[in-house]
């Protein structure tokens, strides 16, 4: 049996790379030139279509499975946290507003789309921090917005779901709002899931960065689950707990994983 290939030639990379110079160059002209004169739904649409056009320079392929919310109203978006390519899978299908670690407000580019998405960052080691921001995204989701959160609060390989923080339910909690949970899976060729987008542990951006450009035929799968109406559930940590679940469930063992 002949090996699944994972890797483009160079000469593929390179090209890839050039391109991505280009959008990047667009991009930023857009950022600091035209987009203050934009309205948040003119922003929200050169957002997700700047983000749909990076994948394709990337050779990835999107598939979306089970059914798009029609309305985000008092909703809370939860999804498993393995790449930098997640925030860009979210606002490419939907329009939430993200809470993100504060070290993200400070990558190059993906900081910037963040900023622009209007990301609420939070200092996860600050427990006042914490409750500031539960208490503002409480009153978010009331006034009917829709909040994204990756409650794992880290990256992981993408072979399993870790553990859910209660916590980051906390606002949902309280609005007695609407839980959205969201799996997303990176695969091969032979759609088995791969490590090499994970960007993980002491990995730099610029590294992880490269991996991505040479994958060979990557796709990313987006499982929309069902909807989760956070009053029936008896605490945050019971609602996180059910939201782990659902997404999990996704992940059954395929064999070896390709990195």
């Amino acid at each position: 049996m002949q090996p699944v290939k994972q890797s483009v030639n160079i000469f593929i990379a390179f090209w890839r790379v050039i391109r991505l110079f280009l959008h990047f160059s667009v991009g930023a002209i857009r950022v600091f030139f035209f987009i203050r004169f934009y309205d948040e739904a003119k922003t929200a649409q050169v957002l997700r279509a700047w983000s749909s056009k990076l994948m394709k320079i990337l050779g990835i392929r999107l598939v979306v499975e089970g059914s798009l919310p029609q309305k985000l109203h008092n909703t809370l978006i939860v999804a498993n946290h393995i790449s930098w390519l997640d925030i860009l899978v979210i606002f490419t299908v939907l329009k939430p507003r993200f809470v993100a670690k504060k070290e993200i407000s400070h990558w190059p580019i993906i900081g910037r789309l963040t900023k622009l998405g209007d990301t609420v960052f939070i200092e996860r080691e600050n427990k006042r921090h914490i409750m500031q921001v539960n208490q503002q995204l409480a009153k978010e989701l009331t006034n009917g917005n829709c909040i994204a959160v990756f409650p794992e609060s880290t990256t992981s390989d993408g072979l399993a779901v870790n553990k859910f923080k209660p916590s980051l339910f906390e606002p949902v909690y309280r609005s007695k709002g609407w839980v959205i949970p969201i799996a997303i899976q990176y695969l091969d060729t032979q759609q088995k899931i791969t490590t090499r987008p994970a960007f993980i542990g002491d990995m730099s951006l610029l590294a992880s960065v490269w991996k991505v450009l040479t994958c060979y035929q990557l796709t990313i799968k987006v499982i929309f689950n069902d909807v989760l109406d956070s009053h029936q559930y008896t605490s945050r940590s019971h609602l996180a707990n059910i939201a782990q679940q659902q997404i999990g469930k996704h992940w059954v063992m395929q064999n070896e994983p390709t990195n």
